[in-house]
């Protein structure tokens, strides 16, 4: 018995028509070619978030506390606004984080005004907590990964100083920034330098001298402020008084206490200007740099 033999009609027409389908795949091998290399693309393409952050400290305070002061109010606020997708907040010990999403047809700066205008809405209210006298004081951002996260990193590495490069970085750091396109520039991995007063406790103890008389003779003393104006030959010129500390030694003769005799700073403390620990650490070619500003 013959059994009739079962074909597909488009499989039999490409076998019988070979020329016509090797030039339909030279013509769709052409045309992908020319659409690769005409697309349009970006090497970091701009990425935008629909979503507004709203960060609030209130240090020495549990997650309740922190719950019931700071994210329920803000919450209540925050849940009429326009546009609104969804709401998230996380409370933990001393600080509050809201994530507020919006439609992704309402611009980022529209966004970030509308859950602002709200924020201030219930911090100005009085039962508001306040911290060191003054209201605690809401954080609203978008997350921006084009401004978070650089799109180039430049190495200067050679066998200089590290005053040497960062002499070169800060060339560089002006030079790049004049350029249209970028928008701001980040000098990473040279050691930041800082004052260290090391108090001896026993010479304040001796002087009776406390920490807050030494906090508050730098604070005071490291200033600058007007004196007013003086006229001299028909020209009025401004008078200003200048105590900004130039150089560490400077602070050795700052007086900290005037109780029976004058209390120099270098009598109970010793000053130091040096290297700020380190935090973290980059590394370029093997060879290791310090970061004292995180990186």
């Amino acid at each position: 018995m013959n059994k009739k033999n079962k074909e597909f009609f488009l499989s039999s027409w490409a076998i019988n028509n070979k020329t016509i389908i090797y030039v339909l795949m030279i013509i769709f091998l052409i045309s992908g070619i020319t659409a690769y290399k005409t697309m349009p693309r970006e090497l970091f393409p701009e990425i935008n978030s629909s979503n507004i952050f709203v960060t609030t400290i209130f240090p020495g305070n549990s997650a309740e506390e922190i719950e019931k002061l700071i994210t329920d109010p803000l919450e209540q606020e925050i849940k009429g606004v326009i546009g609104l997708i969804e709401i998230e907040s996380t409370s933990s010990e001393g600080i509050s984080i809201i994530n507020v999403e919006f439609d992704d047809e309402i611009p980022t700066e529209v966004a970030r005004q509308r859950v602002k205008d709200l924020v201030d809405n219930v911090v100005v209210g009085d039962d508001w907590p306040t911290f060191n006298n003054a209201k605690v004081d809401p954080n609203i951002f978008e997350f921006d990964i084009a401004e978070r996260f650089p799109v180039l990193n430049i190495s200067l590495v050679g066998d200089f100083t590290v005053e040497q490069l960062k002499d070169y970085a800060e060339y560089l750091d002006t030079r790049i920034e004049r350029l249209p396109q970028v928008k701001t520039v980040e000098i990473r991995g040279i050691q930041d330098f800082e004052v260290e007063v090391a108090v001896n406790p026993y010479m304040m103890k001796a002087t009776n001298t406390s920490f807050n008389d030494i906090i508050n003779a730098i604070s005071q003393e490291n200033v600058t402020i007007s004196a007013g104006s003086l006229v001299s030959d028909g020209q009025r010129r401004n008078v200003k008084i200048i105590g900004e500390v130039s150089e560490p030694s400077e602070l050795n003769r700052i007086i900290v206490k005037r109780d029976n005799g004058p209390v120099y700073l270098e009598d109970v403390a010793n000053i130091v200007f040096k290297e700020k620990e380190a935090n973290s650490y980059t590394r370029s070619y093997d060879k290791k740099n310090c970061n004292a500003r995180g990186g």
